[in-house]
Formats: structure tokens, C-alpha cells, sequence
């Protein structure tokens, strides 16, 4: 039996996460199943699938699993999400974050081509929710959002994973100025918090603080500009994109991290942070990551995204010893979100989906 799964070809987190789950996919011993990837995939091209061959073909499919949720438009992702119905094959579908939320930051970030592009989708995702046979979300309060907004009860919670890439000692470090450096990365978009966190820095009156900000996003320019409008552009670095190597090098040797996010229906920023840094990574409780350092029993540095709550956290101090526990915390966390536990967890589902064909 065959199970199509799609393999998007984008550079975005979602696009992302589907690479690393598939071939974390493709190594385990335990899954008796044949997996294809659609569309056509330039590591597998031997083994993916057309939609012409899942159109024409028979209904020898366990199920469809598309990664990303798909948009409501004539993309290759929305047709094969469109025969998947017609031909009754099962659908497994990622849901990244919610797209009405989605939509209306678009509108929040003043990003309109994408607000209307994005417009569709916000109409029609209920269905799309529907038509799965399994919806799978990163986190508990995205499933409780699902089931309460949309009436949908096949929700299953898996969480993200990182590499090992991550957990690896960094192979040289940075002279950062700063006391304390401080770090985030991630997208600058109204979501994320950004604003929250330099205007925090600002009303913390630290002068000898050097937030270092990896990332791109419609909201650049306007950050810079309440950099400036505060007074603390030369306390503020904006690095732009930069490689992971160079991302794990800061992360390194950086004091301190924050991540202030206003919605976050997971969080790898956060996760890899927690796998990386030497030092305390203050995160926003509004983060789906929030819910699983709650329901292990883990002690670390949530907040309230808030600009006094920031500057507080500025201002705070920590004895060595305190920042070497947390620290520890914070690697023993991330040791339990590895592509070979997640993985695991999805092919429980596609056998699951191979039972009850």
C-alpha cells in the first residue's frame, strides 16, 4: 500500500519541518508501508507520484498526508488535496497555525497582497478541517483552538523536533558586546512580538544592553524605526537572514535570549534556543511550547508578552549557579523533541490509517 505524502519545496518553516519529518520518516525500520512523495521530490524522484498516477491509479492508498494546510486556490497542493476527496483517500493534515489568526496578522502587518490572498483559505478552512480523517496540530492549546473554533474532534497533538545539528557544540563563538547580549530570531512580523521586546529594552533604562535580532519580515523597517524613535538604534543590531551555522554561533554566545511572541502555535526558535544557549531563554507563555514544559514538570522562564514584563526580565539578575541549573533544564527539555521520537509518533498514525483500510 501506498501513502502519498507531500513534499513542499518552499523555504519556510512548514516547508521546512516536512523535509526533516520525511527522511527522518524514510530510515525507520518499523514502518511497513510505501511512501511516495508528491510532487515530484529531487532527493526520491524514483519513488514520487504524479498526480496523473493518483488520479488514474487504483485505490490501493492508505491515505494522502499533506504537511502544510492547503491553500484555496488551483496550486498543486489544493489539487491533490481536491482528488484525495474524490477518490475517498484518507487526508492527514498538518495544521501549522490557525489560518483565520493568520490572515488577520497579515492585515496587522499591513502585508496586503498576502491578507488577500490569504482570504480564501479563512473562508473555506473549516472544510478543509473537516475533510481530514486525522488533523494534527504541535501543541495543546492549537487542539483546543481546532475543536472549540471549528467543531472538529480528530485531532491528534505531535509535537515539532529539531537535529541533532543542535545540540552539537558550536565550533567557534562570537565576541558580542553587550552586558547582557541578548538574542532573538525568528520572523519579524506583529505575531512574533518584536516591537514588545525593543520597547521593553527601552523602558529597561539599560544603556549597556546589545539586542542582537536574527530574522527578516514585513515588520523590518517599522522595528528599526521604534529603535529609533526610542533612542537605542545603536543598542540594537539587526543581523538579517543568516546560515544556521552562524545562527548557532550567536546562540552560543549570546547571555541571554527572548522570545516575546503575541501567538505561537509552537515554537522551533524557542526549542532551539533551549538546545543551544549557555544562558536563560526567556519565552512568551503564549507559545504551544509553553504547554509541554507545564505538562512535563519543567521549571523555565516563561512571561506574560508584555513591554514591563520585558524590562523586567532585562533588569533581572541571576547567580551563576541559578543560570547553570536553568541551562541544564532548558537541554535535558529539548533532549525530548528529536525527529526520531516525533517520527516515531507519525507512523503510529499511518499504521493506524493501514489498520483500517
Amino acid at each position: 500500500m501506498n501513502l502519498i505524502y507531500f513534499y513542499p519545496k518552499e523555504d519556510n518553516a512548514p516547508a521546512n519541518l516536512a523535509r526533516e519529518l520525511y527522511l527522518a520518516i524514510k530510515i525507520k525500520k518499523d514502518l511497513n508501508l510505501c511512501i511516495s512523495p508528491y510532487p515530484c521530490s529531487d532527493l526520491y524522484p524514483m519513488d514520487s507520484y504524479s498526480l496523473k498516477d493518483l488520479f488514474f491509479g487504483s485505490n490501493e492508498f492508505v491515505g494522502v498526508h499533506m504537511t502544510t494546510s492547503p491553500f484555496f486556490a488551483p496550486t498543486k497542493r489544493f489539487l491533490l488535496h481536491l482528488i484525495a476527496v474524490l477518490k475517498r483517500i484518507p487526508i492527514i493534515l498538518n495544521y501549522h497555525g490557525d489560518i483565520r489568526i493568520e490572515t488577520m496578522n497579515q492585515l496587522k502587518n499591513k502585508s496586503w497582497v498576502n491578507f488577500l490572498k490569504y482570504i480564501p483559505s479563512y473562508l473555506f478552512v473549516s472544510r478543509f478541517l473537516k475533510n481530514a480523517e486525522k488533523v494534527i496540530v504541535n501543541s495543546y492549546n492549537m487542539k483546543s483552538l481546532v475543536e472549540r473554533k471549528y467543531n472538529v474532534s480528530n485531532v491528534y497533538v505531535i509535537p515539532n523536533a529539531i537535529n541533532d545539528f543542535w545540540f552539537s557544540e558550536s565550533k567557534s563563538k562570537i565576541h558580542l558586546e553587550g552586558c547582557p547580549s541578548i538574542f532573538y530570531h525568528g520572523r519579524l512580523s506583529y505575531e512574533k512580538g518584536v516591537d514588545l521586546l525593543i520597547k521593553g529594552l527601552a523602558k529597561s533604562k539599560r544603556s549597556d544592553v546589545i539586542l542582537y535580532i536574527s530574522g527578516i519580515g514585513d515588520q523590518l523597517d517599522y522595528l528599526k524605526s521604534i529603535a529609533a524613535e526610542e533612542g537605542i538604534s545603536d543598542n540594537v543590531k539587526f543581523l538579517g537572514k543568516i546560515t544556521n551555522d552562524e545562527l548557532k554561533m550567536y546562540l552560543s554566545s549570546v547571555d541571554l535570549a527572548i522570545y516575546p511572541s503575541r501567538y505561537e502555535p509552537f515554537s522551533l526558535a524557542i526549542l532551539e534556543a533551549f538546545a543551544t544557549l549557555n544562558g536563560i531563554v526567556f519565552y512568551s507563555n503564549k507559545a504551544g511550547i509553553n504547554d509541554f514544559v507545564n505538562n512535563m514538570n519543567f521549571e523555565l522562564k516563561s512571561f506574560e508578552p508584555t513591554v514591563d514584563e520585558i524590562a523586567n526580565i532585562i533588569r533581572s539578575h541571576y547567580s551563576a549557579e541559578e543560570v547553570d541549573h536553568i541551562v541544564s533544564m532548558q537541554k535535558k527539555f529539548a533532549k525530548f523533541f528529536t525527529w526520531d521520537s516525533v517520527s516515531a509518533q507519525y507512523i503510529q498514525v499511518y499504521n493506524e490509517l493501514k489498520k483500517n483500510k
